[in-house]
């Protein structure tokens, strides 16, 4: 009976502090409603202003409408973004809470945790933090007792007295769990209950330990996770995404691009993001990912792969099957090693009847100084050194020709060098248009077997010109690395 009058009294201080909090992000929503308004205005007084002051010149009314809209975007949007973080917010502000020492300072402390971190303007103490930020790390930790996290300034010591977890729905509070050590059953229900679609969304409530060491992973670490169908492979990946976007957003912003394997899955994960406060991270299916790198168009259909292979065609089952395996890998292999041995039908670069580089030279640039580079990005190099050393001929030819003329007409009297002048001159220009003459017939020489086919073609000899499917990509892709 003592028990049940306790926890009545712990569930009415929480709803009391809830709707402290939601009064809060009411202010903080009022707030920014308020500075959209501002901006607005700021920006009709001062188009006034511009248009007035300008009437006569279009071209500067032009070049400020170009600022204004910059500013106007960079603005509203995070101001709109900052207020659909409030509003969804408002429906649930936070589902954590964590009680801590901090072991330096001796200081009780407690923070609320929820899926956006909510700061009052004027005030340095969060009314709620961010999932994604350092501190609260300490909510996925598991166990109570001796933990330590990782701030801006190094590691910080704490003991964890009290985790207690929360579901709030549509600004009420349902129930409130304190959990010691992991995520109790009856939290794992009432979030499980809801709609498939909100499954993904309520992650951050139910993280594992192991799951949130997984997200919080350094950024230079490269994270490869393995598990069955289900698992949740995804949606870890997703909060990872956040978690880095939310720490290094200088540094990452624009530089995120999400890979699925077709657009029933993307179309399934696209809300997830924004619902996390991330929004312009590029998603994108594996199949137009590779087909933008290899410009390539004619690939079967997604629909008529999944027919094939629903109507039992088994010797296309088979083949995709090998396309997928470690057999196929050896065998791409095997062939790429022979392309390097054998692709190029090397020759010497001949300049004027001289060879000016000989085949044993371009070999051992082949096979020795640039053999760490992929066969084709090594002819590509190889093939500048090769230009480069016939322009060096050219020029030491043409410094020749120079000094031959030179020393023709200081051969002449001034009377006999006006009457040669023309025939000097023309005759100059004759043997400089030979000199060129020269150099683009070398430089074609190396191209009739320096210039590889393309790599879509000789994929296509390797595959025995059979149509492409969505399995050929990765080895297109794979010969164009390694190639």
């Amino acid at each position: 009976m003592e028990v049940d009058k306790e926890k009545a009294l712990e569930m009415e201080k929480e709803k009391i502090k809830l709707s402290g909090t939601i009064d809060i992000i009411n202010g903080e929503i009022l707030n920014y409603l308020n500075k959209r308004k501002s901006i607005s205005k700021y920006i009709v007084d001062y188009r006034k202003k511009v248009l007035e002051e300008f009437k006569d010149d279009e071209d500067k009314i032009a070049e400020y409408f170009d600022h204004e809209r910059f500013v106007k975007e960079e603005a509203f949007t995070n101001i709109d973004r900052r207020l659909k973080e409030l509003t969804l917010l408002k429906e649930s502000p936070y589902f954590g809470k964590v009680d801590f020492l901090d072991k330096e300072y001796e200081d009780k402390e407690d923070f609320y945790v929820g899926r956006f971190g909510v700061t009052p303007e004027g005030s340095y103490q969060p009314a709620v933090v961010d999932w994604r930020a350092p501190i609260a790390s300490l909510f996925y930790k598991g166990t109570l007792g001796e933990s330590s996290y990782t701030s801006p300034q190094g590691k910080i010591d704490v003991e964890i007295l009290g985790r207690r977890q929360y579901v709030i729905k549509k600004a009420k509070l349902i129930g409130l769990f304190d959990s010691a050590v992991d995520v109790k059953d009856d939290i794992l229900q009432l979030v499980l209950s809801s709609n498939s679609g909100e499954k993904l969304k309520d992650i951050i409530m139910t993280l594992q330990k192991e799951q949130d060491e997984i997200i919080r992973q350094p950024r230079e670490v490269t994270v490869v996770v393995n598990g069955v169908a289900g698992s949740g492979k995804t949606t870890i990946a997703l909060h990872r995404v956040a978690y880095l976007l939310y720490n290094y957003r200088d540094i990452l912003k624009d530089k995120v691009l999400i890979i699925g394997p077709n657009k029933i899955f993307m179309e399934y994960i696209s809300t997830v993001l924004p619902t996390l406060g991330e929004t312009g991270v590029k998603q994108t299916t594996f199949m137009n990912f590779a087909l933008d790198i290899l410009n390539i168009d004619d690939v079967m259909s997604f629909g008529d792969y999944t027919e094939k292979i629903l109507s039992g065609d088994k010797a296309f089952i088979k083949e995709e099957e090998y396309k997928n395996s470690s057999s196929y890998l050896n065998y791409l292999d095997e062939k790429l090693k022979d392309m390097d041995r054998s692709y190029f039908n090397i020759n010497p670069v001949i300049f004027k009847g001289e060879v000016i580089v000989s085949e044993e030279e371009i070999k051992e640039l082949f096979n020795k100084h640039y053999s760490y580079m992929p066969l084709f990005r090594r002819s590509e190099k190889i093939k500048r050194i090769l230009v480069s050393r016939i322009k060096d001929k050219r020029d030491e030819e043409f410094r020749r020709l120079k000094a031959e003329i030179k020393a023709y007409k200081e051969s002449l009297s001034e009377e006999k060098l006006k009457e040669q002048q023309n025939n000097i001159e023309f005759n100059r220009k004759i043997k400089i248009r030979e000199l060129i003459r020269e150099v683009m017939k070398s430089r074609d020489e190396i191209d009739l077997w320096i210039i590889p086919e393309s790599v879509e073609e000789i994929y296509n000899h390797i595959n025995g010109n059979k149509p492409l499917t969505i399995d050929d990509l990765a080895p297109i892709l794979y010969n164009d690395a390694e190639a």
